[in-house]
């Protein structure tokens, strides 16, 4: 137990040293790392029920690890920063108010770009058309964004509060293992929108 407690202490370390001296760079491999994982869930999840031994697509998780990296890591980085600045002017002394504004922030401005720029960036990274990637976001972006919205909100509230500035993209980054399973899910399904839902109704419990 107390060679883990040693080990995982140096690991912190590390992981702190390297945040100070090289912020950009430590925020975008951890966000790639995470991200990674993230969709290597993803394939499991989707795998499940499948009577076939699982694999993982190997492209796909590579284009979700340059996502993470190349893209959330150093705006979510930006991001962060931005919002501490910006709250720290109009909201002076912290506290409930500034807490409120950053949520407030986070879901409106970079809620939509998040989601938008996942359908959108990953549909480009996979080589889809312009047509398919149009009819992804018309059909899947309000749901997902509706759902992003019901959830984040409550952790963000947890991280502002309690969180240290510097390690508040962390924070986002192991919540998006969860985050990035999700849109992944969301990203391979053929339909999210209110057709499909309408279907499900009509074919479920409120159907005729």
């Amino acid at each position: 137990m107390q060679a883990a407690r040693a080990a995982y202490r140096r690991l912190l370390d590390g992981y702190c040293a390297a945040l100070r001296s090289r912020p950009w760079t430590t925020q975008s491999l951890s966000s790639a790392a995470l991200w990674s994982l993230g969709d290597v869930a993803a394939q499991r999840l989707e795998q499940f029920d499948v009577q076939q031994p699982h694999t993982t697509d190997t492209r796909r998780a590579a284009m979700v690890t340059l996502y993470g990296g190349l893209f959330i890591g150093p705006l979510g980085h930006a991001w962060l920063l931005q919002l501490d600045r910006l709250t720290r002017r109009f909201c002076p002394g912290g506290g409930v108010r500034a807490i409120g504004a950053k949520i407030a922030l986070d879901t409106v401005l970079f809620g939509p770009v998040h989601v938008g720029s996942w359908l959108g960036l990953m549909g480009l990274l996979s080589g889809e058309s312009r047509e398919r990637i149009s009819r992804q976001l018309e059909d899947k972006f309000m749901p997902t964004l509706i759902a992003e919205s019901l959830v984040w909100p409550a952790i963000q509230w947890v991280n502002f509060s309690r969180v240290p500035l510097q390690h508040q993209l962390m924070v986002v980054n192991v919540a998006s293992l969860a985050d990035c399973t999700f849109l992944s899910w969301v990203k391979h399904q053929q339909s999210l929108g209110y057709g499909s839902w309408l279907g499900h109704l009509e074919g479920g419990p409120f159907g005729p």
